[in-house]
């Protein structure tokens, strides 16, 4: 039962990192987690993006049952609204799981899907930032933790730089605690890894500079209660 859920809540976040604009990322040469692109007007999922790394049961649901395909397009397309809704209402903003709850149940009744339900638990309960993915076949909104707009924009604006002072290990530390404390998050837990994700724009430099021993930024990891680490990645 929880790995169906599992799956499902996976499924849904990829779906919903795909459908976010910006550059896409291959896997790095050690597989690993998928770094989230933070370029995006969904930052109800940031992160949430980052459900590929550790992602447990939010809730347990059964199966839904086969639906006819008439149900199942009229869910596709309420998803679909509701998504595009919430990205534009969300943008930019960190939202408390309360102030997050409240506004997806007020866009909820302005489009018609008073039926649908918001899901959540601790998962969100030491998160920055609350977000939220919608699940049409099941009718739910299921709260994710969130880094938060002005987190992601600092990060988006900050990877550059990683690349070109080609920073050791203590200096690319510095220079993430720098950014992540500028944006508010404090004392920020940092860890450092192998390749993990590579910009496909921008492959080529990315691969060449961590070959040079360049140490890059690399990914978020959210856990079990929404707490988030910060990844670099080095050879």
């Amino acid at each position: 039962m929880m790995d169906d859920f599992d799956n499902q809540l996976r499924s849904r976040l990829e779906h919903l990192e795909a459908a976010a604009p910006g550059p896409a990322m291959a896997p790095g040469a050690n597989g690993g987690a998928h770094r989230p692109n933070r370029r995006r007007q969904l930052v109800l999922l940031l992160a949430a993006t980052l459900a590929a790394f550790a992602v447990t049961t939010l809730v347990v649901v059964a199966q839904p049952p086969a639906l006819d395909p008439a149900l199942e397009n009229r869910n596709s397309a309420d998803e679909i609204r509701l998504r595009d809704d919430l990205g534009e209402e969300m943008a930019g903003a960190c939202l408390s799981g309360a102030e997050a709850r409240e506004l997806i149940s007020r866009r909820l009744v302005a489009l018609g899907l008073d039926d649908w339900t918001i899901v959540g638990d601790d998962r969100i309960s030491q998160a920055p930032c609350v977000g939220a993915a919608p699940a049409g076949d099941v009718q739910q909104v299921w709260l994710t933790p969130s880094m938060g707009g002005v987190v992601a924009q600092a990060l988006d604006d900050a990877a550059p730089e990683f690349l070109r002072q080609c920073l050791n290990r203590e200096g690319a530390e510095d220079l993430l605690r720098s950014v992540l404390v500028a944006a508010g998050v404090s004392d920020p837990k940092i860890e450092v890894g192998g390749v993990q994700a590579v910009p496909i724009d921008g492959y080529d430099e990315y691969m060449a500079a961590i070959a040079n021993g360049c140490v890059l930024l690399a990914s978020a990891q959210f856990d079990s209660v929404g707490r988030y680490t910060w990844y670099l990645a080095s050879r």
